[in-house]
């Protein structure tokens, strides 16, 4: 799922689970979003597959802040507590999820 939005393509969701699919997926956007004389931003969670984008299709990655509202209690008294995200279990973020 791809936003347009100024001088950006925007890649909203990748459906492409397979880590050689993603990459695919992702340069596929690049060429079309540099056939239009745009941009392509992305958000990725997870630092290995960040950086295998940026090594592969030479894409610039810059570090963000990520916030989160827990609809358990016990859990935001967990991290508040100092646990790290992993002590919650798995849990993976989509550019789309952003708000």
């Amino acid at each position: 799922l791809v936003e347009t939005h100024g001088d950006f393509d925007r890649l909203q969701a990748i459906s492409a689970v397979d880590a050689d699919a993603r990459v695919a997926l992702v340069h596929c956007c690049l060429i079309r979003a540099q056939g239009r004389g745009k941009r392509l931003f992305l958000f990725e969670s997870r630092a290995a597959r960040a950086d295998r984008l940026a090594a592969e299709l030479g894409l610039d990655a810059a570090t963000g802040y990520l916030s989160a509202l827990s609809a358990d209690s016990a859990a935001a008294a967990t991290l508040q507590a100092g646990a790290s995200l992993e002590t919650l279990g798995p849990w993976s973020l989509d550019s789309g999820d952003r708000m």
